[in-house]
């Protein structure tokens, strides 16, 4: 009988395209997924998937798909929405979020947030923030965090906070470099990001999938000279450390240096501001149309207020 279950277990096969992972995830046995989609498969009266390594699915798969997506979101609308009724606060609680936004904002908002709903269970899915749309549309997550550089017609955008990438420079680097220059160097920086006076410095950067590596990307190819790469690393966390320690100049999302680094670590950095092009909206993205539980609502009050006391504090 087609239901909830069976969706899942649809979804949760299709996206693997392996019974064993997907079991895995669902925490079941291999066997009683493969019996779900086989009953599945008999209802509807076509197979979904082509038994093979990785798994196909067939046309009719594809097809299905559209409609398990639809039905979950429903489903999912109807839970919330019946659970606020009951006025029940339990429930899962899924957010897509990138991993260095995560790391900043996610520890003190669910605290908060934990103080009204304790038996609400969060699960925080770490992604590219390019994949987290992806991921909010076939339904595995309720809620994103993102910065999104397009919109798109099935997912309502509402803006959080103003996010800016930040150059930062050890002042053991610039001595080393510069030397009684340094502080020439340092003061026209803080004017003007001129980054054609930093031909020797070395640089640590992270990769151009990332939003810090975009908009670096867009201030180094305005230099007109070979950059000195020390580090390639998509962990932005990674390359921050090694910025301390002063092996290269660093592109950092400001907010992670504040929740980060301890004021040792800050002290012995000069932070130089960018231009406008540095900035981008981090928002909120929910899929349209859909019923949003009390949880979720709440949650997002929680972080927005939680952002607030940052700015003003």
């Amino acid at each position: 009988m087609l239901n909830s279950l069976s969706i899942k277990y649809f979804l949760a096969v299709y996206k693997e395209r392996n019974f064993t992972k997907a079991a895995q995830g669902l925490y079941i046995t291999q066997q009683t997924l493969s019996a779900h989609i086989a009953s599945l498969e008999k209802e509807l009266g076509c197979k979904l998937f082509i038994r093979s390594t990785p798994l196909k699915p067939t046309f009719a798969g594809d097809i299905f798909l559209r409609y398990a997506n639809e039905f979950n979101t429903l489903y999912n609308s109807i839970e919330g929405e019946f659970s606020d009724i009951c006025d029940e606060k339990k429930g899962l609680l899924r957010i897509g979020i990138a991993h260095t936004r995560g790391r900043a904002l996610m520890p003190n908002i669910v605290a908060e947030y934990k103080k009204e709903y304790p038996d609400i269970r969060i699960q925080i899915i770490e992604g590219e923030n390019d994949d987290l749309p992806s991921l909010l549309l076939d339904g595995s997550i309720d809620l994103m965090i993102a910065y999104h550089s397009q919109n798109h017609p099935d997912i309502e955008f509402t803006n959080y906070y103003e996010e800016e990438i930040i150059l930062l420079i050890s002042d053991e680097l610039l001595q080393n470099v510069y030397g009684k220059r340094k502080n020439e160097i340092i003061n026209i920086l803080h004017q003007k990001p001129n980054l054609s006076l930093l031909k020797e410095c070395p640089f640590l950067l992270s990769s151009k999938e990332d939003i810090a590596g975009k908009i670096s990307s867009i201030f180094l190819s305005e230099v007109n000279f070979n950059l000195k790469v020390s580090v390639e690393s998509k962990n932005i966390e990674t390359l921050l450390e090694m910025c301390c320690k002063g092996i290269g100049a660093c592109f950092c999302p400001k907010i992670l240096v504040d929740k980060t680094l301890d004021n040792k670590q800050i002290s012995s950095l000069h932070l130089f501001q960018l231009d406008e092009r540095a900035k981008y909206m981090i928002s909120f993205g929910f899929i349209k149309k859909r019923y949003y539980s009390k949880a979720i609502r709440e949650f997002v009050e929680v972080a927005k207020v939680y952002k607030n006391e940052e700015v003003f504090k």
